[in-house]
């Protein structure tokens, strides 16, 4: 297709949404992150099955290990972010931290060495983005099946009725008057009105998931979009920029740094406003097209 920029709707979107329990109880993916708090920015994602959890341990603060946090060094490359002062000549300063997202609050990867001195993959403004090889220590909290709920226990069944003595006859008396009672007719109860709530229509028919076709590029300048956590951006085949793109919550198969400036295919829900003039693609799936 010409524009790769289609917004196509699908029936199928429960099945590519991966947000629901596995039938064994256990979560889809397991959160990882640079410090034991889950309130810190997410450094990946990763299938509970991942063979590099089995390699964890036990944090050495004991509150935390009593919580279940789990320490693991991942090696690989990881892309990073360092301010652009601390560059020369394509060569980041050794000791410079490596940020994971373009925030001097965020959480850090750790700090660049001397030897071999890490290099810069893109000229940026205030931040450079930078390939990390690690090893990155990350913590995550110990997947656990999630406990089933049993079922109420049934109602037991209310005791038998106890059926009262038939009285004795009485001896005969001589016939009275007969007096026709009439029962007072009992009013009629009014019908109950049922109102139908009419459901609410989407506000923006944007904010609802899509599939995003484009190139995936890493955001080097801050100033693009404002300030949002979206660190990658997506342009069609023209070259223009289409949306900020955020992957916290996508579990690759591969690192990301293997779908930078090539085609892929988003499943996400795209904002509009925060970051204007661009929306931020907030998404669940991303493959190479």
């Amino acid at each position: 297709m010409n524009n790769r920029f289609l917004l196509v709707l699908t029936a199928a979107s429960s099945l590519l949404l991966s947000a629901a329990a596995r039938a064994d109880g256990m979560p889809d993916a397991v959160s990882l992150y640079l410090s034991p708090d889950t309130h810190t920015a997410t450094f990946q994602r990763v299938a509970p099955a991942d063979p590099r959890l089995a390699g964890a341990k036990p944090v050495a603060d004991a509150d935390k290990a009593a919580q279940g946090w789990l320490a693991l060094d991942l090696t690989g490359s990881f892309s990073g972010f360092v301010t652009t002062d601390k560059t020369k000549d394509g060569t980041v300063a050794a000791g410079t931290p490596v940020h994971l997202t373009m925030d001097d609050l965020g959480p850090i990867m750790g700090n660049a060495a001397e030897t071999p001195a890490l290099t810069t993959k893109a000229a940026g403004g205030v931040w450079t983005a930078v390939s990390y090889p690690g090893p990155v220590t990350v913590y995550f909290l110990k997947p656990e099946a999630k406990t089933a709920v049993s079922p109420a226990p049934a109602a037991a069944a209310p005791p038998a009725a106890v059926m009262a003595p038939t009285p004795a006859p009485r001896p005969a008396q001589a016939p009275s008057p007969v007096v026709t009672a009439v029962a007072p007719v009992a009013a009629a109860t009014p019908p109950v009105i049922v109102t139908a709530v009419p459901v609410a229509k989407q506000s923006d028919p944007a904010e609802v998931p899509h599939f995003y076709y484009g190139t995936l590029a890493l955001r080097t300048n801050p100033k693009i979009g404002g300030p949002t956590n979206a660190q990658y951006l997506l342009y069609g085949d023209k070259g223009q920029l289409i949306a900020l793109v955020d992957l916290n919550n996508v579990v690759l198969p591969n690192p990301v740094v293997t779908y930078l400036d090539k085609s892929v295919k988003i499943y996400g829900t795209a904002y509009p406003g925060q970051s204007a003039p661009y929306p931020v693609i907030f998404a669940v799936t991303m493959q190479a097209n």
